[in-house]
């Protein structure tokens, strides 16, 4: 991807977190990215075609790299890993300025959800992925005798699930994004303690 299809990306990301999709223009974009008209349009066809790649980009591939498969790691190791790479996506997301509404996250996920189809799907799909990296990391830590055989282990790995997605949007309204990290942590060990043999 050239340096200004990924400045635009980035451009737009901002804008549609700071102002929400619908309040932000072409014109905003191209006044952003310090760009004339014409190259937004070299490299966009329009503005939907920008949420496609945003939601791309910033969604979709950092939701495949926070859930990529694991073979024998434990529920120790998985945790760890899952926030270093939280680490990562939310440096990807949050590079340039932390302004961002919550409510234009959540507008921009259902304004996604609506215009692009298979969307929801993929979101679903993205859900199911994380919840079998959580139960494998579960059932590997019982195997090796670190967990208590007697948990429910697809309820265990959804309240892991939970956990990032209420620490994310609660950080998201109070704007203490600095603080998810140590919230989601805290969190994951306290489900962790709860369940140890």
């Amino acid at each position: 991807m050239s340096d200004t299809k990924t400045l635009i990306l980035q451009k737009t990301f901002s804008l549609f977190l700071e102002k929400g999709y619908a309040a932000t223009s072409i014109s905003d974009i191209q006044q952003a990215a310090g760009i004339g008209r014409a190259t937004v349009y070299h490299h966009f066809k329009n503005k939907e075609t920008l949420l496609m790649e945003v939601i791309q980009g910033y969604f979709i591939h950092l939701s495949e790299m926070l859930n990529a498969e694991i073979t024998d790691q434990k529920l120790a190791a998985c945790i760890e890993e899952r926030l270093e790479k939280l680490c990562v996506a939310f440096n990807k997301i949050f590079n340039e300025e932390k302004k961002i509404s919550m409510i234009n996250y959540l507008s921009l996920m259902h304004t996604a959800a609506d215009r692009l189809e298979g969307l929801v799907a993929e979101f679903r799909r993205q859900m199911d992925k994380e919840k079998s990296v959580w139960i494998k990391a579960i059932e590997n830590s019982i195997k090796a005798g670190e967990v208590r055989k007697d948990i429910a282990v697809p309820q265990t790995a959804e309240l892991f699930v939970a956990v990032q997605d209420s620490t994310f949007l609660t950080s998201g309204f109070f704007g203490d994004f600095d603080g998810m990290l140590a919230k989601t942590r805290e969190l994951y060990y306290h489900i962790f303690d709860l369940i140890r043999c």
